[in-house]
C-alpha cells in the first residue's frame, strides 16, 4: 500500500497544444503550475512540455484570452483551447504591463493607426512614419541617409522620445509585440 501512494506522487512529463477558438495553434502562451513558480511557454507549433504530478493545476495564460486552469488527472496530453475575449476601447486601455481602466490611468494616451501612418507619404520605416503623428512623441534623425533608421556600429541614426529628450530616467518607448519586447526597428 506504502508503494502505491508513492506512485501518485511522482512528477510525470505533461506535454499538449495550445490553440485559439478558431483551432490555430497558439505560441507563447505561458503555462504555469498553479502554486509554484514552475512554468514553461508554447513553441511556434502552440506545444509545450511540463513536468506535474496528479491532481495538480495548470494555467494558461495569454494576453487577449480568458485564462484556463485545468486540473491534472491520469491524462499525460493537456489540450487546451483559449476563448479571446474583448475589451471596449472607451473604457480599457491596453499599456506595456497588463490592462487598465482609462479613468485610473496616470498620464496621457494617445494613439495612432496604420491609415495616419500611411498619409506621411513615401516612407522607409515605422520610426520616421510616426514623425508628427502623435502628440509628445519626438523622433530625432541624427543622419539625412535615406531609410536611415536603427543602430549601426558607429550610433543610433534616429531616436524617438516620449515627453521629450530630457524626462526622467528613460525616455524611449517600450514596444510590445504581443506581450514580447521587440526594437522599434525590427516592425
Amino acid at each position: 500500500m506504502f508503494l502505491v501512494s508513492q506512485a501518485f506522487g511522482q512528477p510525470r512529463k505533461i506535454t499538449g497544444t495550445v490553440t485559439d477558438d478558431k483551432g490555430q495553434p497558439l505560441p507563447g502562451v505561458t503555462v504555469v503550475l498553479v502554486g509554484t513558480t514552475q512554468g514553461t511557454i508554447t513553441d511556434f507549433e502552440g506545444k509545450y512540455t511540463l513536468n506535474a504530478t496528479p491532481g495538480s493545476q495548470l494555467k494558461f495564460s495569454f494576453v487577449g484570452f480568458q485564462d484556463q486552469i485545468k486540473t491534472l488527472g491520469d491524462e499525460l496530453v493537456v489540450n487546451v483551447q483559449m476563448v479571446s475575449y474583448t475589451v471596449a476601447i472607451d473604457e480599457v486601455v491596453v499599456v506595456g504591463y497588463g490592462t487598465q481602466k482609462k479613468a485610473t490611468v496616470v498620464g496621457s494616451i494617445s494613439q495612432t493607426t496604420s491609415t495616419d501612418l500611411k498619409r506621411q507619404g513615401n516612407i522607409t520605416n515605422m520610426i520616421n512614419a510616426l514623425t508628427g503623428s502623435i502628440p509628445g512623441v519626438t523622433v530625432l534623425a541624427s543622419t539625412g541617409m535615406p531609410g536611415g533608421g536603427g543602430e549601426t556600429q558607429y550610433s543610433k541614426q534616429t531616436s524617438i522620445y516620449i515627453r521629450g529628450k530630457n524626462t526622467w530616467n528613460d525616455a524611449s518607448p517600450l514596444v510590445l509585440v504581443d506581450g514580447i519586447e521587440r526594437r522599434m526597428d525590427d516592425l
